[in-house]
């Protein structure tokens, strides 16, 4: 009886268990399974994962460590301010991972405050861009300027902040300082030809953007997704200089049938718009026929839900088939203003008989002449 009262004392004495170490926490199957979301870019599986293992008893490494790594999760996964309230460490990786967070929840400011705790090249350039971001480029330039020598990538920034500047000459400077064993690097490439475009310089800014856009298209060159879009971009800039604004259309249709997902859409359509003169009719008609026709059907009693809208993507094809009409109507109306008095019918037999004799033979530039040179004459 003796024995059995001792048992059930020792029992009910509490057993403290000491907190996990890092080491110990790393061969857990939840974190393992949280890392394995994590690198199959399943962020959002990773964070419940992380949160039911800091409630545990774990060391102070083991605590801040996995507070890192569920911070990070939660930027992956969208969730920016409680990712701000997880990450209170003061490590760089901790702050840097603020800083995405930050940049998401678009405080820019407060972004480059935070990556200012963080020493390095990496960290400098980082804050150049947002300061650059920020409209701050001098500012920008001023922190990149210790480390132009010795860090290409601080290099590279610079000259696109000279650039936007319209600074030509320093923009220069700084290019001519690479090694020429780095001239078919895209980035250099692609900077190389936004200074050609800048100074209008057509032949060679044709080549320094097609150099990357070929490259890509035949699979010997592998540019960042950002560089190849931006020089679809300057190609189009390039070929439209010297009053060829129809190859800069030729070359953004192209673009646009290659790339219908680019990220550039809106920047390749407006420049459509504003070279709207040129754009073939039968294009636009053909981008339209995207658009879902249920949209245009009449309301009928019983529709629970609603077609999705049209895409971006149609949808601006259907806003330049609208500016193309208009344009053409506007055309109609300076030539039957030319041949006489509209409003009191005198020129509508003349409207048919130039329709009856036309002929394509005047050149489009004569007619795009003819056509602001009667706008001007209407006080238009």
């Amino acid at each position: 009886m003796r024995h059995f009262l001792f048992i059930l004392a020792l029992l009910a004495i509490p057993v403290f268990a000491k907190p996990l170490t890092w080491t110990q926490l790393q061969q857990l199957p939840d974190f393992k399974a949280a890392q394995l979301d994590l690198a199959g870019h399943l962020p959002q599986l990773a964070v419940p994962k992380l949160q039911a293992l800091i409630s545990m008893e774990l060391s102070k490494d083991a605590l801040a460590n996995v507070r890192e790594i569920l911070g990070e999760a939660q930027v992956r996964a969208g969730d920016s301010k409680n990712a701000l309230l997880t990450l209170t460490g003061t490590s760089p990786h901790s702050y840097q991972w603020q800083v995405y967070a930050l940049i998401q929840l678009g405080r820019l400011k407060e972004a480059e405050e935070t990556l200012a705790k963080i020493k390095g090249a990496d960290s400098i350039n980082q804050r150049a861009i947002i300061l650059s971001a920020l409209e701050q480029k001098e500012k920008a330039l001023t922190l990149l300027s210790p480390i132009l020598s010795s860090h290409d990538q601080a290099r590279l920034q610079a000259i696109s902040i000279h650039l936007d500047l319209a600074q030509l000459d320093r923009a220069e400077e700084l290019l001519e300082e690479f090694d020429d064993k780095k001239n078919n690097d895209p980035a250099i490439r692609f900077l190389k030809g936004r200074l050609l475009l800048a100074k209008e310089e057509r032949l060679a800014a044709v080549g320094a953007f097609q150099f990357i856009v070929n490259g890509v298209d035949s699979g010997t060159l592998k540019p960042s997704p950002a560089i190849y879009h931006a020089a679809t971009i300057g190609l189009a800039d390039s070929l439209s200089l010297d009053n060829n604004e129809s190859e800069g259309v030729s070359s953004i249709i192209e673009t646009i049938k290659k790339n219908p997902d680019s990220p550039r859409l809106d920047d390749l359509f407006s420049r459509l718009a504003f070279w709207i003169e040129q754009v073939p009719t039968d294009q636009l008609k053909e981008w339209t026929h995207l658009a879902p026709t249920s949209l245009m059907a009449p309301m009928v009693d019983g529709i629970t839900s609603l077609p999705p809208p049209p895409s971006a993507f149609t949808s601006w094809a259907l806003y330049l088939l609208g500016m193309k009409s208009l344009h053409e109507e506007d055309s109609r109306s300076a030539r039957l203003a030319r041949l006489g008095d509209v409003n009191s019918g005198r020129a509508r037999p003349f409207r048919r008989r130039v329709a009856a004799n036309h002929r394509p033979t005047v050149a489009k530039s004569r007619h795009t002449t003819r056509h602001h040179r009667c706008k001007r004459r209407r006080g238009e």
